[in-house]
C-alpha cells in the first residue's frame, strides 16, 4: 500500500507528542482493545501500522506484526515500533508482564546507576533502548531519568 498524501497529512494531525515518553499518542478513533484506528481511504487499519508503513516505505510482510517497544497501544511514533512475528510479540509482552509482576511495578535504581544512565545517555554512547535493557527498566523510565524528571536530587 502506498499511502496517499492527503491521508498522510490527516494522519499527522491525529496524535500529540508526549514530551516525557516521546510517544506519539493517537487521539483519533480507537479499537475496543485500545489501539488507534486509521482509515487509509480503502480500509481501516491500526494507526501504528499505518505509521510504520509511511515511515518505512513498505507494507508489513504477511504474517508479521508491528509491535510497540514502549507498551503504549496508542503510540504511533515510528521510533517506538518494530516488526516482529506473532510469537515474538507475545513473548515480548509476556516477559514485560512477568517482570512487572516480579518487581511489583517498582523500579529500583540507585544514585550510582542514575549517574551512569545520565552519563551514557548524554554522551550519546547508548540509546534509551540499550539503557533500558541494561538496567532492566522501561525505555520511558530511562527518558525520565536522563531528562531529570525522576531522581531530580541526584546530580
Amino acid at each position: 500500500m502506498k499511502p496517499d498524501k492527503k491521508y498522510i497529512n490527516r494522519f499527522l494531525n491525529k496524535f500529540i507528542i508526549n514530551s516525557e515518553s516521546q510517544c506519539w499518542v493517537w487521539v483519533g478513533a480507537r479499537s475496543p482493545n485500545g489501539y488507534g484506528l486509521f482509515w487509509t481511504g480503502t480500509k481501516l487499519i491500526g494507526a501504528h501500522v499505518f505509521s510504520w508503513i509511511v515511515h518505512n516505505g513498505i507494507d508489513v510482510p504477511r504474517g508479521m506484526y508491528i509491535c510497540h517497544e514502549c507498551d503504549n497501544k496508542r503510540c504511533v511514533n515510528p521510533n517506538h515500533l518494530y516488526i516482529g512475528t506473532p510469537s515474538e510479540n507475545i513473548s515480548d509482552r509476556e516477559s514485560r508482564i512477568q517482570w512487572k509482576k516480579n518487581t511489583n511495578g517498582l523500579i529500583k535504581l540507585n544514585p550510582d546507576s542514575v549517574r551512569e544512565i545520565r552519563s551514557l545517555y548524554n554522551s550519546g554512547k547508548c540509546t534509551s533502548v540499550e539503557l533500558a535493557k541494561r538496567f532492566n527498566v522501561s525505555r520511558d523510565h530511562i527518558s525520565r531519568v536522563a531528562n531529570s524528571t525522576k531522581w531530580t536530587s541526584v546530580s
